[in-house]
């Protein structure tokens, strides 16, 4: 038998790969597409999903699904695993249902995108980032892309983690979105002294706080004449100190943060 030339192999090596890559891209096609699909995936959906997403995906704690534009999730096949595996040091969990299950949320959420594809603010967020800097200093404590301070939330990506209402709820009522991650404490001593700061840990024993002077202190709770968690948030609501202009520029710039400027 004739041996094949090396140009005659790599064809038959290229077929052979683009043939594999073309079976791949179809093994990942979400199989699960009809109406009643879809209206499964509804159930399910509203039954793990609304706290964060909101009953008709438009965000709260979780972003917008409905802008059809997902970080995470370019096609059907990673959105699958990001239903099924959560995202890491994020809010998302994982949803260990069954595979059916997932595509058919999959497929229910593409639904949301129809007819919905921009999400218009009427902030600016040129405007916003000179409130959130210069203004109101807010990276004394916030961080952006590894700049600011460390006592607050990063806001980074919380373009991409929150949706716009949730956004200007953070600003006008902060104390209905503290995570248990940012609760403050007080601590009493046995002479009397006080000491606040940010809860680090606690357990049964025992309790970490940073104080406002970044010193790290830990107490044994068998030690303390009392203790309090400060479960609000130290940040003061907007409302009465920016006007609504303002709130609306903070908010597209807020937005904008882990997007990149429209």
């Amino acid at each position: 038998m004739p041996k094949l030339r090396t140009p005659v192999v790599l064809v038959c090596l290229a077929l052979f790969l683009a043939t594999s890559t073309a079976s791949a891209q179809q093994a990942v096609e979400n199989p699960f597409t009809s109406a009643e699909d879809v209206s499964a995936g509804m159930k399910t959906f509203r039954s793990h999903c609304t706290y964060c997403h909101g009953l008709s995906g438009l965000g709260d704690r979780g972003p917008n699904l409905t802008l059809g534009s997902f970080r995470y999730a370019i096609d059907d096949a990673s959105m699958f695993r990001v239903v099924r595996r959560g995202i890491p040091n994020s809010d998302m969990p994982g949803l260990y249902n069954s595979d059916r299950n997932i595509w058919q949320i999959v497929a229910y959420v593409r639904t949301l995108a129809q007819g919905r594809n921009s999400e218009s603010l009427p902030g600016d967020p040129t405007n916003g980032e000179h409130i959130f800097y210069a203004q109101e200093d807010c990276a004394q404590c916030h961080t952006v892309n590894t700049e600011g301070g460390e006592g607050a939330p990063d806001l980074s990506n919380i373009g991409w983690q929150r949706s716009v209402t949730h956004l200007r709820r953070s600003l006008t009522e902060p104390n209905a979105n503290v995570e248990p991650e940012w609760w403050g404490i007080r601590v009493t001593q046995a002479n009397g002294e006080t000491t606040s700061g940010w809860r680090l840990d606690e357990d049964t024993f025992s309790i970490r706080l940073l104080d406002p002077d970044r010193n790290l202190l830990s107490f044994n709770k068998s030690d303390l004449l009392a203790y309090e968690r400060l479960e609000g948030s130290p940040m003061a609501s907007y409302e009465d100190i920016l006007s609504e202009q303002e709130i609306d520029d903070l908010v597209a710039y807020l937005h904008s943060l882990g997007r990149g400027r429209p």
